[in-house]
């Protein structure tokens, strides 16, 4: 009779040892570096705060709305942050903004206090003025566009132009200028004893008031050149 072979026995506890299970993620020991994701996103914030043209814009910017700012408490006579709303066309002018009378009534629409009309609180002026005043809105024309606009009427080259033509220019358009509003610009432009406005002299009357006066838009780049309205040459 022939013997049946038999296994080996098994090594004792050898079936009731657990299977190896893999680490889990968050058990495993780290290597002491940081993942790419949060190095990449470390280095753009970094890049981010030293970026010069980001924080002269940053600058900027605070610049700007503190002007605003000290533009508005001018008229903020109750020292309560709010201003009438017929005072909103004079703290844009100056700033040197030159606002016709359709974009003073648009701006009033839009940050006039609903709950108290006729006044304009100081949160909502300021965002809306600086986001017009940033984007070059309302901005006065430059001397250069000036003289070009003045020898467009000058077509014999005198460096001359007469009061009546003048005149008609500023009463026609969609805002026409006032009776007294055109008097108080003969009054400044017209030569003494003449019927006649040397307009390059009359340029560097405006340009020097401007100076003196000082405005806001130098603070921000010059933007592209633009067409002006003869409304704007004062």
């Amino acid at each position: 009779m022939s013997e049946v072979p038999t296994t080996p026995e098994k090594q004792k506890g050898e079936d009731s040892l657990p299977s190896a299970q893999p680490v889990a993620a968050e058990h495993r020991p780290s290597s002491g570096r940081p993942s790419s994701a949060n190095a990449e996103g470390g280095i753009r914030k970094s890049v981010a705060t030293l970026d010069p043209q980001s924080q002269a814009r940053a600058d900027m910017m605070a610049e700007l709305e503190k002007k605003v700012v000290e533009a508005f408490e001018i008229f903020d006579h109750a020292a309560n942050k709010t201003v009438d709303v017929r005072e909103v066309g004079t703290i844009l002018r100056s700033l040197g903004c030159v606002p016709t009378e359709a974009e003073i009534q648009e701006i009033i629409v839009s940050v006039e206090d609903q709950e108290s009309p006729g006044s304009v609180h100081l949160d909502r002026f300021l965002g809306h003025v600086v986001n017009i005043i940033s984007e070059y809105k309302m901005q006065p024309a430059s001397a250069e566009e000036l003289l070009k606009a003045f020898q467009t009427l000058d077509l014999e080259g005198t460096g001359y132009i007469t009061k009546d033509m003048m005149a008609v220019l500023m009463k026609e358009g969609s805002e026409p200028f006032t009776d007294e509003e055109l008097e108080e610009m003969m009054g400044a432009a017209v030569e003494p004893g003449t019927d006649n406005i040397n307009y390059e002299l009359y340029i560097n009357q405006i340009m020097g008031v401007r100076n003196e006066l000082g405005s806001i838009y130098e603070m921000i780049p010059k933007p592209k050149k633009k067409k002006i309205e003869y409304k704007k040459l004062i």
